[in-house]
């Protein structure tokens, strides 16, 4: 089948959403409410009305194939790190370990200061600076990591990366890069999932069809990207098949950049300044012409222009990641979705995953091989796609809040029962209780999958809904820190319950975690009905 063929195929898929309706984009009269919170009933309007602007099915489409590009790589380079980093330092775990624990808290404690940052500046700068920053540290890393390949002794890398000067600053330099591609990843994610995303796109059906595509895209490409990764390897060798995941890894960030430019050409709300009303204006409509000054090099900026004045306080104020904690932190906790989006960081609390580093250890040990993991794995991604799949029907038969709170109340019944009975066959004498009662556990774990998908799809809808305009990239951005402190407590608690024999204890805080979830999410829904309120 061709690519012309493929393109052709999704952007009619996508074409199909018109029967999720929505109302269509005024630019000459946009209010506060149309740039941020809006209201219940104009929202349920919506899902009744069949119309779709084509110029937001176009972009829809392109936003996808944006998210897609890069989603590949990035899926294949996280899973390529690991086996490299093992293959090089092969007798220890620690830089592994702390490669993964640095990119975790390099987020927790700046996330906030690129919320911030993004808010005040305009779109296009952000995403070309996002791209950019990932591509440098993407050819960093393999350069770096093939340093580690050819140029250090093995017989002592082995066991210790910090044998020497030189393979202590090489470790340095990994690190480092490692924490910008985080942080670059960061940046891309909030400005284009939580930012432009909404603003391209005014219909409420066809914006949870884009989402859930988006949420597809992450699931399949969790399941091949692995899967090439592993062939290329295999075929190739280690190193000539690392540098050609780093290689489709580079390469990926130059159509993801071209398709959002093409995205922010064709949408002239991306342009105005998120903390004034948009309207018509004659300079503005010219910058939209060429938003980057590409046929006039020597202007190039003018639209950068417009940052926020404390620039000038680089390292003082606003770049301040104690600072911006705090700020960010206060402008979190006066958002009306608030506890939508603290149920949504309290499910990462849980090691009940089927892509889970520690559950996937544990199965190891308790003589689960290599093949049923993989099995295991990749069930659970392609039942995730179908939570996924079906949130834009749900929604639009029984409206957003309600389709979140079913799908969050159907992973928490399921993990509850993974919980019970993984207690039971711990209790098991009988090697065949033991054995079905295991089964049952695996099994109830991943049909806990499409519960949470289906309700992470809704719920990037409503931060997409409820956070004024200005506020998108402090608030994400905070959300996105909670998300990462709760992996290093999933990480602490690992460490310290770290007996395979105490695992039932892990299982349990995990599904108390899910239950808090469930309520925090009811506290908010019940909130949102009694003050009629689309957030």
């Amino acid at each position: 089948m061709s690519s012309t063929s493929l393109l052709d195929e999704l952007e009619n898929e996508l074409l199909m959403s018109n029967d999720e309706g929505g109302k269509s984009k005024s630019n000459a009269d946009m209010s506060d409410s149309s740039r941020g919170r809006r209201n219940l009933d104009e929202v349920d309007i919506s899902l009744d009305e069949k119309y779709t602007p084509e110029s937001e099915q176009s972009e829809g489409l392109k936003l996808i194939l944006s998210h897609a590009c890069t989603r590949f790589g990035d899926k294949m380079w996280a899973f390529v790190i690991p086996l490299i980093l093992i293959d090089i330092f092969s007798k220890t775990l620690t830089p592994t370990a702390l490669l993964g624990f640095f990119t975790t808290l390099v987020n927790v404690l700046f996330s906030t200061t690129i919320g911030y940052w993004i808010d005040r500046t305009d779109r296009l700068f952000v995403v070309f600076m996002g791209t950019v920053f990932q591509a440098i540290s993407i050819a960093g890393l393999s350069v770096t990591l093939l340093f580690f390949f050819v140029a250090l002794p093995s017989e002592h890398s082995e066991s210790n990366v910090f044998f020497s000067f030189w393979s202590s600053l090489l470790f340095f330099f990994l690190i480092l890069l490692s924490c910008i591609n985080a942080l670059a990843a960061t940046v891309m994610n909030i400005s284009v999932e939580k930012d432009w995303v909404p603003v391209c796109i005014s219909n409420q059906g066809y914006l949870a069809t884009v989402n859930s595509r988006m949420r597809q895209v992450d699931l399949v490409s969790e399941v091949v990207g692995p899967l090439l990764t592993g062939i290329l390897l295999s075929v190739l060798g280690n190193i000539p098949g690392f540098m050609t995941v780093a290689t489709i890894n580079f390469i990926s960030f130059f159509p993801q950049f071209f398709l959002l430019y093409n995205v922010y050409k064709g949408n002239k709300d991306l342009a105005y300044p998120k903390c004034e009303p948009r309207g018509d204006s004659l300079a503005l409509n010219a910058e939209i012409e060429d938003p980057l000054n590409i046929e006039n090099p020597s202007s190039a900026v003018a639209s950068f222009d417009q940052l926020d004045t404390a620039r000038v306080g680089f390292f003082w104020n606003e770049w301040n990641p104690i600072a911006n904690l705090i700020k960010g932190w206060r402008e979190y906790s006066q958002q009306q979705v608030m506890f939508a989006s603290l149920a949504f960081a309290a499910l990462w609390v849980t090691l009940l995953s089927p892509h889970d580093p520690v559950l996937t250890s544990f199965l190891r040990s308790d003589q689960y091989s290599d093949f049923w993991l993989g099995v295991f794995r990749a069930t659970g991604a392609v039942v995730g796609i179908l939570g996924a799949f079906a949130f834009p029907y749900v929604n639009r038969l029984y409206g957003l809040q309600l389709s979140c709170l079913a799908f969050i109340y159907i992973e928490g019944v399921f993990v509850v029962l993974a919980a019970f009975v993984f207690q039971i066959s711990v209790m098991a004498s009988n090697e065949v209780v033991h054995v079905m009662t295991r089964t049952l556990f695996l099994t109830f774990v991943v049909l806990s999958r499409p519960g949470l998908y289906g309700f992470e799809v809704g719920q990037i809808q409503i931060l997409q809904n409820g956070i004024p305009e200005d506020k998108r990239g402090i608030v994400n951005s905070v959300e996105t820190s909670l998300c990462n402190l709760a992996m290093l407590l999933v990480y602490v608690l690992s460490a310290v319950i770290y007996n395979p024999h105490w695992f039932p204890a892990l299982t349990w805080i995990s599904a108390s975690f899910v239950i808090i979830a469930c309520i925090l999410y009811t506290r908010w829904y019940s909130t949102a009905l009694s003050s009629r309120a689309m957030f």
